[in-house]
């Protein structure tokens, strides 16, 4: 099998693949691709939970991502090294509201994107997802996501304790 990685965002849905292409897999990424860009209105109100600006938060926040898209720890855990890299106590009544709204903060797909990849495999392609995804998020995931179904493949970070950008997540998806 070949692998190639696509996000063809901007395609035209009803433009025909390349019939002559090597490749039978394409693999598209979740975020940013078959999902918008992570909800600004979300990440606003995570922020404010922790009573500190977007500004303030975001670095933190993507400080603490890779280890938990990886499956090294879950939400709880997460949240509380987020709060300790900004130099606060977490309220514990406040985990399960952040980690609520770090997953709706993905979770709005790209219809015309999904409708794109499912078109692909009328024409002999294997489609598959693979995508940095920590523990709850997956499994909101998978639960509400009907369209996933069609996909020969999805492959999320943190069920396999890998994460992308490294080595071992993509020698994964070629098995």
């Amino acid at each position: 099998a070949f692998f190639l990685s696509c996000a063809r965002p901007s395609m035209d849905a009803h433009e025909p693949p390349n019939m002559n292409s090597p490749f039978q897999w394409i693999v598209f990424d979740y975020g940013n691709v078959l999902s918008d860009a992570q909800d600004p209105i979300a990440v606003s109100a995570m922020a404010a939970i922790l009573n500190v600006s977007t500004a303030e938060f975001l670095p933190a926040y993507f400080e603490q991502r890779g280890p938990y898209d990886r499956g090294d720890m879950h939400g709880p855990e997460f949240w509380k090294r987020v709060a300790s890299a900004i130099g606060i106590a977490i309220r514990p009544n406040s985990v399960s509201e952040l980690i609520e709204l770090d997953i709706k903060s993905w979770i709005r797909t790209r219809p015309e994107v999904i409708q794109w990849a499912n078109s692909l495999t009328n024409h002999s392609f294997n489609i598959a997802i693979l995508s940095n995804m920590p523990h709850e998020q997956s499994q909101v995931f998978r639960a509400n996501q009907p369209w996933l179904q069609t996909f020969h493949k999805s492959i999320l970070s943190a069920e396999i304790n890998l994460r992308k950008p490294e080595l071992p997540i993509y020698q994964h998806m070629l098995r």
